[in-house]
């Protein structure tokens, strides 16, 4: 089954507008308290590990591990969601991209299309058919733009 184009643009506006209110909250994200969050939070709170422990139906010794285990990023979401809940408070997460979607797909389809011309520039370059440069941008603007509409198994290929 084909994708929309119209469609599969509209949602990567839609997406992409949501997430550029986070990007900012991103940045502020990475900067994680040293002993992480859940023992920064619990700290603050005056909750000790053990009374976090009876919260969750876990031992002291337990809730020490979680802890550990989100700073060495080995907590699962599930746990740490649990964690969070029984302080107060929600977990939130997200993918965040490094730049809109529209333009990392535009970059992509790009590569892509470059990728796809080299190949066939060698054989003309040996055949001594080589395409002026102003010419061969304007083939990967058209072909980038054929990529990105059909989001086809090129696009993301690894070269």
């Amino acid at each position: 089954m084909r994708s929309d184009p119209k469609r599969l643009h509209r949602q990567r506006s839609q997406l992409d507008a949501k997430l550029s209110g986070l990007r900012l909250l991103a940045e502020d994200a990475r900067q994680v308290p040293r002993r992480g969050w859940l023992k920064a939070v619990r700290e603050s709170l005056g909750m000790s590990a053990a009374q976090l422990g009876a919260r969750l139906a876990i031992s002291a010794p337990s809730v020490l591990k979680f802890e550990a285990n989100e700073v060495s990023r080995a907590l699962t979401l599930a746990s740490l969601e649990r964690a969070a809940r029984a302080m107060g408070c929600q977990l939130v997460y997200a993918l965040v991209p490094d730049e809109p979607l529209e333009i990392q797909l535009h970059k992509q389809a790009e590569r892509a299309a470059r990728r796809k011309l080299e190949r066939s520039e060698h054989s003309m370059l040996l055949e001594d058919q080589s395409v002026p440069s102003p010419l061969r941008e304007l083939e990967v603007a058209d072909l980038a733009r054929t990529i990105k509409e059909r989001l086809g198994p090129e696009l993301w290929e690894v070269p």
